[in-house]
């Protein structure tokens, strides 16, 4: 399990205003259905902890800037929320940010109409080509697949 450890290491200078943005699509979704899940945050902090841009983030920290993202949502002023986290990212990293709120909206095994929307209208805020959104949630889909839902 080494293998990666020098990569992980090196990426250990803590960056929460990157961090945040990163997160912010994640938690848009997840609030896009009127509601957040256990199992949606329990996957955002699972995915978090497999990701060098959260090397030396504790869950308790993570939780928090989940929680601050939700109280800037409930203020209701969610275009300079998407354009402050769009101006924190790269292009690469806006890329990251919307596979992880994909990731997030099929952790409850599907993606409703209004995680949909949200992240169709995130990708666009975020200049992200609609196809390369196609393929992303087509690679994500794949690793989200249940055994029944995969023909021998």
């Amino acid at each position: 399990m080494g293998l990666f450890s020098k990569l992980r290491k090196a990426a250990t200078a803590r960056n929460d205003d990157l961090a945040t943005a990163v997160l912010t699509p994640s938690v848009m979704t997840m609030v896009a259905d009127g509601s957040t899940s256990k199992s949606e945050i329990v996957q955002l902090a699972n995915l978090c902890g497999f990701s060098p841009i959260y090397a030396g983030y504790s869950s308790e920290v993570l939780v928090a800037l989940v929680e601050s993202v939700q109280r800037d949502l409930s203020k209701g002023d969610y275009q300079s929320i998407i354009n402050r986290a769009k101006h924190q990212m790269s292009m690469p990293m806006r890329e990251t940010a919307i596979a992880f709120a994909i990731r997030i909206a099929m952790a409850d095994g599907h993606v409703d109409q209004s995680e949909r929307e949200a992240l169709i209208v995130l990708s666009h805020n975020f200049d992200i080509d609609p196809d390369k959104l196609v393929v992303m949630f087509d690679v994500i889909s794949m690793l989200q697949r249940a055994p029944q839902q995969v023909a021998a």
